[in-house]
């Protein structure tokens, strides 16, 4: 991680670090979804667009926590065009052998696309739909069981 520390002046990379300060306001040394968004929608007075947002989002969270770390943002806001493609290549996206690891992974990543973009409407619905098409059934099930013993007998 401390490779793109290594890129800066001793003078940028108090810049960062103050501004890294700044936007985590929390002080959790990560700045979360939410306080970027506010810092980005400060910087550039105007609301930031979902798409445009989850794009970022996904660019330089290298690992899909939802937060980018001192080093993510550095890359994101720090590093020219060509510091950031040496950085990513660098990264470079190790291959994941194991299944355990691809489905941590996976899992990993819905998460993180769930703090990003939210729970899409559509797939809250069909689960209301799913449970309540479940209690129903189950309701039904002792008039059911009532009907069989009253023709048993």
């Amino acid at each position: 991680k401390k490779k793109a520390l290594s890129l800066l002046t001793p003078e940028d990379r108090a810049k960062c670090e103050e501004a890294f300060r700044n936007a985590d306001i929390d002080q959790s040394e990560k700045v979360d979804v939410m306080e970027l968004r506010k810092m980005l929608e400060m910087l550039h007075n105007r609301r930031i667009p979902d798409s445009e947002f989850g794009n970022m989002m996904r660019d330089y969270d290298t690992n899909r926590d939802g937060e980018l770390d001192f080093e993510e943002f550095l890359v994101c806001f720090a590093y020219t065009d060509e510091q950031k493609k040496v950085h990513f290549q660098q990264q470079g996206h190790s291959d994941l052998t194991d299944q355990c690891e691809v489905h941590a992974a996976e899992e990993q990543e819905i998460e993180r696309s769930v703090k990003i973009d939210g729970v899409p409407m559509a797939h809250v619905t069909r689960y209301l739909r799913k449970e309540l098409d479940e209690t129903a059934a189950c309701l039904q099930l002792p008039c059911a069981c009532a009907i069989f013993i009253f023709f048993m007998i």
